[in-house]
């Protein structure tokens, strides 16, 4: 099961002005009206990577230009530059170019551009997830999980609004039903721990799983020293923030 998950421990935590050249049926002027047009073309993209203070290569082959209200070029970007510009560098391909390039530490183990899913892991006892929302307001919205494992793995995360490099950290609270998923687990939480017996169950944390393919999010509780991993709840986006959809069977009687 992929994982999109918040800390939840009781420990705290971016064409053209639309040109037209008149081009007449002599087949010098065609070229000459063709070079010229390639030579603005990429004038603008140098441009739009100046402005960006980015590199070509920073971008994934999915991202792509278009043409905002003021006339100039944005560029779109897809869950692998987020990835990249929140690592400060961007992984490998695969396992095999890691090992080809020992400048690397990190590799894609999951990309799915169209998802908006990435996982990375590298040689490490752990993983990172990041997941890409498309917002209402035309921001983006990026959650980043980091999982760092021995022997007991142990789930942080990150979120983040915005668009392209300009993005900011958010808090949970702000984007997540924090409070009622709250009240909802103490509710229950004395028939979950006779249910599902562990050393330290005081311990736990919000697993949220990152969907790859739709936009719920499951929400799972990791309980003790990730022992067992119990389901929680559903959370719907309404593409600015998440409610919730409902409650396990555990948490809904």
């Amino acid at each position: 099961m992929r994982k999109l998950n918040l800390v939840g421990s009781n420990h705290g935590r971016s064409a053209f002005e639309e040109g037209y050249i008149k081009i007449r049926l002599f087949p010098s002027l065609v070229i000459s009206g063709l070079f010229t047009f390639m030579i603005i073309f990429q004038g603008v993209i140098a441009h739009e990577n100046e402005r960006t203070n980015l590199r070509p290569s920073a971008f994934s082959r999915s991202s792509f230009v278009h043409t905002n209200k003021e006339g100039r070029a944005d560029i779109t970007w897809q869950i692998d530059d987020y990835v990249t510009h929140l690592m400060g560098i961007r992984p490998a391909a695969s396992a095999e170019e890691l090992n080809q390039n020992q400048k690397l530490m990190w590799y894609f183990q999951t990309l799915d551009v169209k998802g908006g899913f990435a996982s990375v892991t590298g040689a490490i006892e752990g993983w990172m997830e990041f997941v890409l929302f498309r917002k209402s307001d035309g921001t983006d919205f990026i959650g980043k999980m980091s999982v760092g494992c021995g022997p007991a793995c142990d789930y942080s995360f990150t979120f983040y609004t915005g668009k392209n490099e300009r993005i900011t950290r958010v808090e949970f609270p702000t984007v997540f039903p924090m409070e009622r998923m709250e009240k909802e687990r103490l509710s229950h939480w004395d028939a979950v721990q006779l249910k599902y017996p562990v050393e330290y169950a005081e311990d736990y944390q919000y697993r949220f799983v990152f969907p790859q393919k739709g936009t719920d999010i499951n929400v799972d509780l990791v309980l003790g020293a990730d022992e067992i991993q119990i389901p929680f709840a559903v959370l719907s986006w309404n593409r600015m923030t998440f409610a919730i959809k409902g409650f396990s069977e555990d948490f809904s009687n």
